[in-house]
């Protein structure tokens, strides 16, 4: 009944915001609309939007908008999702700068990995017409620039109760050069049941995971250069096999004007060493990823080098297997931008070019019992264009519409991943003749004041998804071109008291009828804030996510029970110290949120349970002098 009454009440106010605003006639609501569309300071494109980053905790900053994380295990092990797309079909980057996960299954994806002191905004983009846009979108989180004076921003965090973690970060700027760090240290959650990884996923004990971060950034004028180093170690991942063992993320960049160079380079290696199951069976991958590219605001090059080789052995059956995941891929890639406006209608298009290299020619054969012809290279044209049009109506509510097709090379991933796995699971094959998806879409929105509502539809020609197969008695999980049609709905408000979000999403494979895999539930989201009071305020949130009961029954996706989950806080602020205490999860439930098991390569196939009730203390600040 309280999940229901969260659901309604978020709804309620969502619409009579927008309908009691749409009554009103002050100038001051149209300039505020117009602000929505010009956040940056510059017009953006429909579908386009920047959020200002003023809090630590980035999870619940991309929460909402049909955006959200995936937890694949402890806190700084999350994926992106937005709008029924995930994996490659959304492009990560960091100030432009491509950054490619070196794991087959995300381990290391960047996006709760950034230092919160660098992160000034995120630019979230929800087409394929954009010059770094994949076939759904990108998220580019964009770092602040060096200031001129001596200032510094430090921030430490505590957790405890079902999270055990500390993160401490800090920069310091000074005539247009800053010095930042991040170290944080935790131990595994316990579930709404105190119940730990131990416990639950059969490790063979709670290890500590570590992560640290150093980045330097500066400007001399026109010119601009950075360089950043960051490593992880023991996060545990029980949606997977393996776990993190270590990461090291190399990073360099510098850039004149517009003109920017960077490259960053991943060594990442993984296994199942943590588990109580590591001495029967022995797992290891070793993945190394490069990226360098050459950007400005329309046209970009970037090459990138994957390669990931795969170990298991059992040594009861004297049995070793030795895999090239991913075989020695080189991409080689440019795209250019236009954009333009014409009689009110704001036109984009984008235009380029890919080539993919398999360095390892040898491994060809082990994709030949399914699939014939297969080559060593493959060469796509990858175009976007949108159409834009948005008017304010009756004085007080901006509507638009917004048109865009895209196509894009499929997922490495897709096209060459190769494993050989234990005796009595199916070999998993990339298809490495797999035609690239093409996507049309259609966006309506209407915006009054702090309230928007969306309703979009996508149509993917040749989506990329996985399916089973045989050859000579073995069987394949591997992947097809089918269709797929993705819609739903966005409802978001936030003002001086209240913020809220609902997203609901649909997604069918349109060939076999059956629903799409991890398309994520109806989710609702509403917060009460106080008033400020001598630097005092208190804010209560509740969450709440719908049972999704439409899984892929062909791929033995299962389905997930609803939740919802209350959170408090207390925070104080004089000048710029900001002391905040959070409680989240107040009733302590035991839930878990909807995952895929089957799009994993190493999926351990156990339901990954969020944490229960935790105790949050933060302490920041930033300024030039103490206080």
């Amino acid at each position: 009944m309280l999940r229901r009454a969260i659901l309604f009440l978020i709804f309620l106010f969502m619409c009579s915001s927008l309908f009691k605003t749409a009554a009103q006639e002050s100038d001051s609501a149209k300039v505020y609309r117009m602000e929505e569309i010009k956040i940056t300071g510059k017009k953006i494109f429909p579908g386009t939007m920047t959020i200002p980053a003023e809090k630590d905790d980035i999870e619940k900053l991309l929460n909402g908008n049909g955006a959200a994380f995936i937890r694949k295990g402890v806190y700084i092990a999350h994926d992106i999702y937005m709008d029924g797309f995930k994996r490659a079909e959304v492009n990560i980057l960091i100030d432009g700068e491509r950054y490619h996960p070196a794991c087959p299954n995300r381990m290391d994806a960047p996006l709760s990995r950034i230092n919160p002191s660098d992160l000034e905004s995120f630019e979230i983009v929800k087409t394929g017409n954009e010059l770094q846009s994949s076939i759904a979108g990108s998220i580019n989180l964009q770092r602040r620039k060096p200031g001129e004076n001596f200032m510094y921003d430090a921030g430490f965090y505590y957790n405890a109760g079902a999270e055990n973690a500390f993160d401490f970060y800090g920069a310091l700027d000074k005539n247009k050069n800053r010095l930042s760090f991040r170290i944080s240290q935790g131990s595994p959650y316990k579930n709404g049941e105190d119940k730990s990884f131990k416990d639950l996923y059969g490790y063979k004990d709670n290890y500590r995971y570590t992560l640290g971060d150093v980045t330097y950034m500066a400007e001399f004028g026109k010119l601009n250069i950075g360089a950043g180093f960051s490593y992880t170690e023991n996060v545990s991942f029980p949606y997977l096999q393996m776990d993190e063992i270590n990461s090291k993320v190399f990073n360099v960049n510098a850039g004149y004007d517009d003109l920017k160079f960077y490259l960053n380079y991943t060594d990442h290696n993984m296994d199942n060493s943590l588990r109580a199951s590591y001495s029967s069976m022995k797992m290891q991958s070793l993945a190394k990823n490069l990226t360098i590219g050459i950007k400005n605001s329309f046209a970009e090059i970037f090459v990138r080098n994957w390669k990931i080789d795969n170990k298991i052995e059992m040594p009861m059956m004297n049995m070793i297997i030795n895999n090239p995941a991913i075989p020695d891929i080189t991409q080689y890639e440019g795209n250019v931008t236009h954009k333009m406006e014409y009689k009110g209608i704001q036109l984009s298009g984008k235009a380029g070019l890919s080539y993919f290299r398999v360095g390892n020619e040898e491994r060809l054969s082990f994709y030949s019992p399914l699939y014939s012809d297969v080559k060593s290279s493959r060469f796509f044209v990858n175009l976007g264009v949108a159409a834009g049009y948005q008017t304010v109506l009756g004085g007080n509510i901006l509507t638009g519409v917004l048109a865009d097709a895209a196509s894009a090379n499929p997922e490495m991933e897709a096209m060459y991943i190769g494993l050989k796995r234990a005796p009595g699971k199916p070999l998993w094959s990339g298809n490495p003749n797999l035609s690239q998806p093409v996507k049309y879409a259609a966006r309506v929105f209407a915006a009054a004041a702090n309230t928007k509502i969306e309703l979009y539809y996508s149509w993917v020609f040749n989506y990329n998804g996985l399916t089973k197969r045989s050859a000579a008695n073995v069987s394949y999980l591997t992947y097809e071109n089918t269709n797929a049609a993705i819609y739903g709905i966005n409802l978001n408000t936030s003002t001086k008291y209240v913020d809220g979000d609902i997203s609901y999403t649909i997604g069918e494979n349109t060939l076999t009828k059956q629903p799409l895999a991890e398309i994520a539930p109806l989710t609702a989201f509403i917060k009460l804030k106080s008033p400020v009071y001598s630097g005092f305020s208190v804010y209560f949130a509740g969450y709440y996510n719908d049972a999704q009961m439409r899984v892929d029954q062909l791929l033995n996706e299962r389905a997930t029970g609803s939740w919802y989950r209350l959170d408090a806080g207390m925070g104080y602020t004089y000048n710029s110290l900001l002391i905040a205490a959070e409680v989240s999860n107040l009733t302590n439930q035991n839930y878990t949120r909807h995952l895929s098991f089957t799009r994993d390569p190493f999926a351990s196939g156990a339901s990954v349970f969020e944490p229960g009730m935790a105790f949050r203390l933060s302490i920041r600040y930033s300024g030039s002098e103490l206080f």
